[in-house]
């Protein structure tokens, strides 16, 4: 949602097209609510809370096909993950709209330096189970996988970001000190929400009692549970990586949780975006080299 309102930013007509669109949904959306309730968050649930199917490269159905395959239940529903290799242990955390196998680069360069992987389809997600996901339901997938991989010696946690901000959520809510490398994080997640909620025109009034219901049933908070707010009071062991020019995810939030964090350090690349980064050379340079360092200071 966030990437759209930025391209809409960008171009004057399409930004007058939404901008009535915009009053057009506002004001059905409203008419509706009073109306039937119950079919105006169906119509939220699917048009902001449904992940779109994310294409499986030959590449990755390969490395899928020599995989260790297991289910864990998560707020009942299944979650498809995949383990590979032998040796501590990194798992990996996909965004919005991704899949664990899109980590593929990342999991070959792991197995080859020693590591065994895990990665999953979050909630809704891939070969998961549900229509839908959120916020709340990554951050218990994370939780539910750190809690199966326990005995695994897991030496680091990545994440890219909608998957980023729940692994922030997750640690702190265990209380886990696990290195933590935080690709493209969505720190800010309750302001981007809000952000996409207003720029489509859906009523303050409708998506807050969306996201009440949403806090009541799995116990938490959207702005204390907001990352952004939890790494200062949380003490944190993580890399972020950022891209300066990133357009769905701001990296100021990513420069501001960094200053004054001794326990976070911040490695900045140009020109990259939110969804190349995940192929970059000095990326996966930096994140190896971080996780490594890790390792030494906890032996």
């Amino acid at each position: 949602m966030a990437d759209k309102y930025i391209k809409l930013q960008n171009n004057g007509v399409n930004l007058r097209v939404n901008f009535a669109r915009r009053l057009i949904t506002s004001l059905v959306v409203h008419i509706s609510w009073f109306i039937n309730p119950l079919l105006v968050k169906k119509f939220i649930l699917r048009e902001f809370f449904a992940p779109r199917q994310y294409k499986v490269s030959d590449e990755e159905n390969q490395l899928l096909q020599k995989a260790e395959e297991f289910r864990i239940m998560v707020n009942d529903q299944y979650v498809r993950c995949w383990k590979w290799g032998q040796g501590p242990t990194i798992v990996f955390v996909h965004g919005w709209n991704g899949r664990g196998i899109q980590f593929h680069g990342f999991i070959k360069e792991s197995l080859a330096r020693g590591y065994s992987v895990i990665t999953f389809d979050g909630p809704g997600h891939g070969e998961s189970q549900g229509d839908t996901s959120s916020f709340f339901e990554m951050t218990d997938a994370v939780r539910a996988v750190l809690l199966h991989a326990k005995d695994n010696n897991i030496a680091a946690v990545v994440g890219h970001s909608f998957g980023a901000a729940a692994i922030v959520n997750a640690l702190h809510k265990d209380k886990q000190q696990i290195p933590a490398v935080l690709i493209a994080p969505a720190l800010a997640i309750r302001e981007m929400l809000d952000m996409a909620f207003d720029i489509h025109g859906v009523p303050v009034k409708v998506y807050r009692n969306l996201i009440d219901e949403y806090e009541s049933r799995f116990g938490y908070n959207l702005v204390a549970d907001n990352p952004k707010n939890l790494i200062p009071e949380f003490r944190l062991k993580a890399l972020i990586i950022h891209d300066r020019q990133d357009k769905v995810t701001p990296f100021i939030e990513s420069e501001q949780a960094a200053n004054g964090q001794n326990d976070i350090k911040l490695f900045v690349t140009d020109g990259l975006g939110h969804k190349r980064i995940l192929q970059d050379v000095s990326v996966s340079h930096e994140l190896y080299h971080y996780i490594e360092s890790q390792t030494t200071v906890a032996a």
